[in-house]
């Protein structure tokens, strides 16, 4: 008896995951703002366009998931312009950035949930004056010496959080 029940509650907990296919991967975007955002997710012009589901409007500490699709390259933002984290999914790597070429409109980080044996860094842009090392700066700042951009790999997921440290 005891078998069944734990078969039943792993068939639950199962169902109740989403669907994640080679590649994909699971973002988990957290608004810390004092506002309420409205969080869009897009494709780059010329690339297949993402059909999924928008993590949408996000009040104070609302949070929301949504898994992308192995070969997704595109941004994820909170209006039309400024502050965005850029993503690349492949099966085997993946490229992020936080990206404020366009302007620096919200504080952003990308955090990787790595297992143990691969730790993927973390990237924190809180205010328009952080370093090259953790995001593109504005078109108007001194131009980085090195490229922010992370390569790397992981089979567990994101977490970008709106106003870090708020």
């Amino acid at each position: 008896m005891r078998f069944l029940a734990l078969i039943g509650s792993t068939l639950t907990a199962a169902a109740s995951s989403p669907k994640l296919n080679l590649g994909d991967n699971q973002f988990e975007f957290l608004n810390r703002c004092n506002s309420p955002l409205n969080v869009t997710i897009a494709s780059f012009p010329g690339n297949k366009a993402y059909t999924g589901p928008q993590p949408g409007v996000l009040g104070r500490h609302d949070s929301s998931k949504v898994v992308i699709p192995v070969n997704f390259n595109g941004h994820f933002l909170t209006g039309t312009s400024g502050s965005t984290v850029e993503y690349t999914a492949g099966v085997n790597q993946q490229l992020y950035v936080i990206n404020n070429s366009e302007g620096f409109t919200v504080g952003l980080s990308i955090e990787p949930k790595s297992s143990d044996e691969r730790k993927c860094p973390a990237l924190t842009c809180a205010t328009a004056t952080c370093p090259c090392t953790e995001a593109i700066p504005p078109d108007s700042a001194t131009p980085c010496d090195s490229d922010p951009t992370i390569a790397c790999f992981t089979d567990k997921g994101y977490k970008i959080t709106f106003c870090p440290g708020s």
